[in-house]
């Protein structure tokens, strides 16, 4: 987005003068009068707002996009903006975290809600009630392109109970990871399920145990079905990995990969009479086979979750991994 006065003050160089809405009736400038000069329009009528409260909140994660004068965002609506983005290290305990200090401007609110704020000694008790209701803060992406980054409020159903403490003049708030984190973190968890799957043997192992298919029903049909499956676990297997390295892309291919691995394993449950009518219910084989499907079963169930949030979040897909969050 591009906003100037003229084409010649965009070549040449110049500054824009301009008096807010709210500050029209104000007292009018005299001689020697000084006018800050601020960076853009938004912060030239953020100046405005005379009330701020000092808050922070923590993320273990990437920040990257965010910087000062990035919005603070409620509901997709700015009230506050960053004042600061520092790395804090633990030499100690060798960990880090990024500590993103921020200002929230309750004149940008309803006249009750700022009031509710800025009464004598109201912010903390006002803050440590929104928390209580889920209030958490978060990374969002305001640019696909560009990868700018805004801190957001958001209230989390079910989310535990957090004490609101105050470090130098400003209250700590809980943070939760952003988006494509729990992609990630999901993908993890879904490699971690199809790595403690005997999928290296599989095949091997059909190979040998079914070398008598031809004494059970649909013997022919069980084996190929079981093939189909195993090729197709490897398949999403390989593609979570490269999801999981933060390849947000690759994830496309989740869907189709999903819905063929659900074909596979209903295809073999459908044929899974033949193994008890030729082996027995209770047999080793059939026991090692029901073991192996309810596995595969609960891998499919976290790649049907991974697929629906993507569903639900495809600009996940634009970029990559957003800040973690610390409770």
């Amino acid at each position: 987005r591009l906003r100037m006065n003229s084409l010649s003050a965009l070549v040449n160089g110049g500054i824009s003068f301009d008096t807010p809405a709210a500050e029209r009736h104000g007292a009018k400038p005299v001689a020697e009068w000084i006018f800050p000069l601020y960076p853009d329009e938004a912060r030239a009528s953020a100046s405005g707002y005379r009330d701020k409260i000092k808050l922070l909140t923590r993320f273990e994660g990437s920040v990257r996009g965010l910087a000062a004068g990035a919005p603070v965002e409620i509901y997709g609506i700015q009230i506050g903006e960053v004042t600061e983005v520092k790395l804090d290290f633990d030499p100690a305990g060798a960990s880090s975290q990024v500590t993103v200090r921020f200002e929230v401007q309750p004149e940008r609110m309803s006249m009750a809600g700022a009031a509710a704020l800025l009464g004598a000694g109201n912010s903390l008790a006002v803050v440590q009630r929104l928390v209580a209701r889920g209030l958490r803060m978060q990374l969002d992406t305001t640019n696909l392109l560009t990868g700018q980054m805004a801190l957001s409020m958001r209230f989390v159903p079910g989310a535990p109970a957090v004490d609101v403490a105050i470090e130098s003049d400003a209250l700590v708030l809980p943070s939760q990871p952003g988006g494509f984190e729990r992609i990630t973190d999901a993908a993890g968890n879904f490699v971690n399920r199809l790595n403690n799957l005997p999928l290296d043997g599989v095949v091997a192992q059909l190979q040998e145990t079914l070398k008598g298919a031809s004494s059970l029903a649909n013997g022919p049909e069980l084996r190929d079905a079981l093939l189909r499956l195993n090729e197709a676990l490897v398949s999403a297997r390989d593609m979570a990995r490269t999801i999981q390295a933060g390849v947000g892309p690759a994830a496309k291919q989740l869907p189709q990969l999903t819905q063929g691995v659900q074909s596979a394993l209903d295809r073999t449950n459908r044929l899974i009479g033949s193994v008890d009518s030729g082996y027995g219910a209770g047999s080793p084989f059939a026991r090692d086979l029901d073991r192996l499907l309810g596995q595969i079963a609960d891998a499919a169930r976290s790649m049907r979750l991974l697929a629906d949030y993507l569903n639900a979040h495809p600009d996940a897909l634009l970029r990559g991994r957003d800040g973690g969050g610390k409770q």
